[in-house]
């Protein structure tokens, strides 16, 4: 069924599985799709960051973390900074608060490979940036995209030795 995140939810799975295709000459009934079991639960709505997901299965793309940090080519911008948090990379609050998810297995932990030091992502050249995250899906944000939203993070950290640093970024890839 669709959920409210307006991703497709599957028992036992929820929305933690990847759809594939599968080309053959043989004849399948199609399994009908389930109702929607997301009955009065409105944790992925209420608790989107960025208040991306709307009543009626519906979400503002253009303001998805996911989007913005990951597909988005450009400047993010201002007032959603804030927003953004900490996150450089997705974001998944939609499918962490869902109860169905919940009883699903993650994929994998995070690492210390994918839970960087801000301030080595953003001493990254290229070569760097494709012998640490070139067999990621952080590829899918470029060197340009994740030192972005690196320089965000830092900005939202209140830090102000990292405030400097941000700024100085932002300078450099504008």
């Amino acid at each position: 069924w669709f959920g409210k995140n307006t991703m497709i939810e599957h028992p036992p799975h929820g929305s933690w599985f990847f759809l594939g295709e599968l080309l053959t000459a043989l004849a399948f009934e199609p399994e009908p799709l389930l109702a929607g079991r997301c009955g009065r639960c409105r944790r992925c709505l209420d608790l989107c960051p960025t208040s991306a997901l709307h009543d009626g299965y519906r979400m503002d793309a253009r303001l998805c973390i996911s989007y913005l940090t990951i597909e988005f080519r450009g400047v993010i911008p201002v007032e959603l900074r804030p927003k953004l948090g900490n996150w450089i990379f997705g974001c998944d609050t939609c499918q962490q608060v869902c109860p169905w998810d919940g009883k699903a297995v993650m994929a994998a932990e995070a690492t210390d490979d994918l839970t960087p030091h801000l301030p080595e992502i953003l001493a990254l050249d290229q070569d760097g940036f494709r012998a640490r995250f070139g067999h990621t899906a952080i590829k899918r944000a470029k060197r340009s995209g994740l030192l972005r939203n690196a320089a965000i993070a830092l900005g939202n950290s209140g830090n102000p030795d990292a405030l400097q640093l941000s700024r100085q970024l932002q300078q450099r890839l504008l």
